[in-house]
């Protein structure tokens, strides 16, 4: 019998961008999301992690989980480094151990670009922070292991802080 519907793990999913992807798969009769706060599923405990991808039958993995407390990563740096870097490892880890694909949200912060140009996926990165240096760590581990990596910036939705809520408030 065939399978009706693949189920997707989405990290992060009471973050702003796992709400967004949660809500456009809520609609979507071929996907069926299974959403994992950080109460649900701590990506940066490795137990924890192995015990939620043998619990549940996974078709694929979503990460949209990270440390974006940018400035406050600086004084913060091992907690950044546990959600930014070694979970999405862990993650890609997991996924490739069951040969499931594995997308790892990441940012522009990996670049510290000031040209006004398009970057491509061949733009050098230049991390400056520790936000910016554990994000890209993830994205190496995500790679290393056959994951992907999708780079954004300026994410804001209805809900949670971000910068255009803040200036229209």
């Amino acid at each position: 019998m065939q399978k009706m519907e693949n189920r997707v793990l989405i990290t992060g999913a009471n973050g702003q961008v796992g709400q967004s992807l949660l809500e456009i798969l809520r609609r979507n009769q071929e996907i069926k999301a299974i959403p994992a706060d950080r109460k649900k599923l701590d990506i940066g405990n490795p137990d924890q992690a192995v015990a939620f991808f043998q619990e549940h039958e996974l078709d694929g993995c979503i990460n949209c989980a990270a440390y974006t407390a940018v400035d406050q990563a600086e004084s913060e740096p091992k907690q950044a480094q546990l959600i930014n870097s070694l979970g999405p490892g862990l993650l890609a880890s997991l996924c490739k151990d069951q040969s499931i694909p594995f997308i790892h949200l990441s940012t522009d912060y990996v670049y510290h670009d000031t040209s006004i140009t398009p970057l491509t996926e061949e733009a050098e990165v230049n991390p400056q922070s520790v936000y910016a240096r554990t994000k890209y760590e993830g994205d190496l581990a995500t790679l290393e292991a056959g994951g992907t990596v999708v780079r954004t910036s300026w994410v804001y939705a209805p809900w949670g802080k971000n910068f255009l809520r803040t200036m229209l408030g």
